[in-house]
């Protein structure tokens, strides 16, 4: 029997958006840019898709997550002492789990570190506060009008490279921003889809001419190819086009209010809250901590990665940058 392998949030977010693109993928082809069987993405479909929505990726993210039953956790003094520092390092429990079987370092299973961690919660500890998600509350989705400024001459995701869908090659990018508190401050967040090697850029403010001259400092800099980029719509994205002449690149934008089409940007932006609650002042927020953010980002061992860090998967590939 072969080892069953619960997908991840991001391939959720990947098959969300390949099950919506047109003209339709065959599940075959959905199961090899996914890096999974077939009989994965079949069990998937049935399992979380609804009538008239389809699947969700965070629908099926939370059914999932409820399915999860698992006894009381079983953790010895020798796992607490090897696993507790990495969690105090921001380490998730997958992520924990995953580097220390590379490291050929036996160890408990992800949920029962989590157990562990709710555990000593209840006790007061404060453990729990590296976890990066926190649970949400559920609100009902309500059609949305897209009543944003219209940003011209835009590329739309549809007319972008079928190979960038694949990830195969180094140099597709994602991009976007997270706003500060009352609207006050913005953070530019750039993520490449292989490597997942992240950016996290301050901005003085969300103005299209200054996240044009950020985006490019901070491509060229770090030295790394950089092909195509793919927007959120927000109206500091207006530039583009000298983004794109300045680079020498393709510049796509998603469609609006479809998140599913930039899953990982969305899911970086994610983790980068961890570090930055909503409520925060973006103001308040000094260059080394932002520094500190994309480090531990770029350093973490990631799954999708077999739990090398974007780092460590970049320098693999023989590919020299500055970072």
């Amino acid at each position: 029997m072969k080892n069953f392998t619960q997908l991840t949030l991001e391939q959720r977010y990947q098959l969300e958006a390949l099950l919506k693109m047109e003209p339709k993928l065959k599940q075959k082809e959905i199961a090899l840019q996914l890096g999974i069987s077939e009989s994965t993405v079949s069990r998937e479909k049935r399992r979380h898709s609804k009538p008239r929505v389809g699947y969700r990726a965070n629908d099926a993210q939370q059914q999932a997550d409820k399915k999860r039953k698992r006894p009381a956790y079983k953790m010895t003094e020798e796992h607490i002492s090897i696993i507790r520092p990495l969690l105090e390092e921001d380490l998730s429990p997958e992520q924990i789990v995953g580097r220390l079987k590379f490291q050929d370092i036996e160890c408990v299973c992800h949920e029962t570190i989590y157990q562990y961690i709710y555990h000593q919660q209840k006790k007061g500890d404060n453990l729990y506060v590296h976890l990066r998600r926190k649970r949400k509350k559920r609100r009902k989705r309500l059609k949305k009008v897209d009543n944003r400024g219209k940003i011209p001459n835009k590329t739309m995701i549809d007319q972008r490279p079928a190979e960038v869908e694949l990830k195969q090659q180094i140099g597709h990018w994602e991009g976007d921003t997270i706003i500060g508190a009352n609207h006050q401050g913005a953070i530019l967040t750039l993520v490449e889809r292989v490597s997942k090697y992240t950016l996290v850029v301050a901005l003085e403010a969300k103005t299209a001419q200054q996240v044009e001259e950020k985006i490019v400092v901070a491509l060229q800099k770090i030295q790394l190819p950089v092909y195509t980029i793919t927007f959120d719509n927000g109206r500091e994205f207006t530039n583009h086009q000298a983004i794109a002449q300045q680079l020498s690149i393709q510049v796509f934008f998603a469609h609006p209010y479809h998140s599913w089409e930039r899953g990982l940007n969305e899911n970086t932006n994610g983790l980068i809250r961890q570090y930055i609650p909503k409520k925060q002042d973006f103001k308040e927020l000094s260059k080394d901590h932002i520094e500190n953010i994309q480090n531990k980002l770029n350093n973490r061992p990631r799954k999708t990665l077999n739990f090398l860090s974007p780092i460590e998967f970049i320098q693999n590939q023989k590919i020299a940058f500055q970072y």
